[in-house]
């Protein structure tokens, strides 16, 4: 198994990559994008993501229930403004 500390310096370094890309691309073009290498591995970092995370049935099914969800509260504060809470704070998560 991974370490935490792996992965956070695996993506911080993903990060750096494309990052990097783009600026050295735009500052060498005067057109903001990526070197050929760096987006076509960025492409597959997408289709990566969106083949075993995004649109994977448990993904799918958790969005459906969120929308659900938000629905609901949407509606019930339609219904019933006065449920609103006054104090912003009310909704800010503890820590």
């Amino acid at each position: 198994m991974i370490a935490m500390w792996q992965q956070r310096r695996f993506f911080v370094t993903l990060e750096r990559t494309f990052i990097t890309a783009v600026i050295a691309t735009t500052a060498g073009t005067g057109v903001v994008g990526m070197d050929p290498a760096t987006a076509e591995a960025l492409g597959e970092l997408r289709r990566f993501n969106y083949e075993r995370i995004y649109t994977r049935p448990e993904s799918v099914a958790q969005s459906h229930t969120v929308v659900r969800v938000l629905t609901d509260l949407v509606e019930y504060y339609l219904g019933a403004p006065a449920a609103l809470p006054v104090n912003p704070s009310v909704c800010k998560p503890a820590s």
